[in-house]
């Protein structure tokens, strides 16, 4: 079997028996070569697949310039199971509509009111919550709210105010003294105490400032101060029937407040402060207290009325 070679310098052919394999050889050209093995069998080239298509039949044609591949959409076309340009997926809304379930632009939730409008069950802008009054109305069972009772501005609206004051007064004072034996009887009488703090106050309030030996503050605040309300207590009180009496000496005189009671409730107060002997002289005191107390708004009322307050 036959070598055939090719020198690696000039690229002459030599064909050479097998048997010179490994064997040096020379070229023409001078350089010095070594025989090469004998080559396997020459593999045989592949075979062609065969054509799918028929003899005599050509292959489908490319498309021409702008149109789509086949099975591809034509330029400006969704794929097959995608919207049109502007136009929402399948289960989407369109652009400017809702998602089902979901109200209008400016329309309220389901449940929601429209806007500007209240909550069901609350009340519209400017309306008193149920059970509640009116702006500038009083709650019920308000001493403003009694029969009788004038706005202020009316003809005698600070004579109907002192007069709910000491309706109240004596409501709770009673409340108190008939369920003295049990917590709500408590409650009554501090309720006393506090509308009786507030007529007194209304009663100051009614004599002109440049008269009045304090102002109402005063001579409801100084009471609490301790030792010094046992002098305090001949100004605020004893003090007040004075008071009223200069006021009352010109336009009522049948109208004046007992300036004698006046300052026997006021000693009785302080003697209350012994012990034992506070079990007499209280209950007598409290029985002065009810009556001064009736003087003292009759005297009130009268010099509203005089007044046009």
């Amino acid at each position: 079997m036959a070598i055939t070679f090719n020198c690696a310098q000039c690229g002459k052919s030599y064909t050479l028996d097998d048997s010179l394999a490994g064997k040096q050889a020379k070229c023409s050209c001078g350089i010095e070569m070594t025989v090469p093995a004998p080559s396997a069998a020459p593999v045989p080239p592949p075979i062609a697949p065969a054509s799918p298509f028929a003899a005599g039949q050509l292959p489908p044609a490319a498309p021409m310039p702008g149109q789509p591949m086949p099975g591809q959409p034509m330029l400006g076309q969704p794929m097959p199971g995608q919207p049109m340009p502007g136009q929402p997926m399948p289960g989407q809304p369109m652009q400017g509509q809702p998602m089902p379930g979901q109200p209008m632009p400016g329309q309220p939730m389901q449940g929601q009111p429209m806007q500007g409008q209240p909550m069901q069950g609350q009340p519209m802008q400017g309306q008193p919550m149920q059970g509640q009054p009116m702006q500038g109305q009083p709650m019920p069972g308000s001493p403003y709210a009694s029969p009788g009772y004038a706005p202020q501005g009316g003809g005698t609206a600070d004579g109907a105010r002192v007069e709910a004051l000491f309706k109240w007064y004596w409501i709770h004072l009673l409340w108190g003294f008939l369920t003295s034996c049990i917590i709500v009887g408590i409650i009554g009488l501090i309720a006393s105490a506090v509308y009786q703090f507030m007529l007194i106050y209304k009663l100051w309030s009614l004599i002109p400032r440049e008269r009045a030996e304090t102002t109402p503050g005063k001579a409801i605040g100084f009471l609490f101060i301790p030792f010094f309300n046992l002098y305090w207590i001949f100004v605020a009180i004893h003090g007040l029937a004075k008071g009223l009496n200069n006021e009352l000496r010109s336009v009522a005189p049948g109208k004046q407040v007992s300036e004698g009671l006046s300052l026997t409730f006021c000693i009785l107060s302080i003697v209350n402060i012994i012990p034992y002997v506070n079990l007499i002289t209280g209950t007598v005191n409290i029985v002065i207290m009810i009556i001064l107390m009736k003087q003292f708004t009759d005297a009130g009322v009268a010099l509203a009325n005089s007044r046009g307050r």
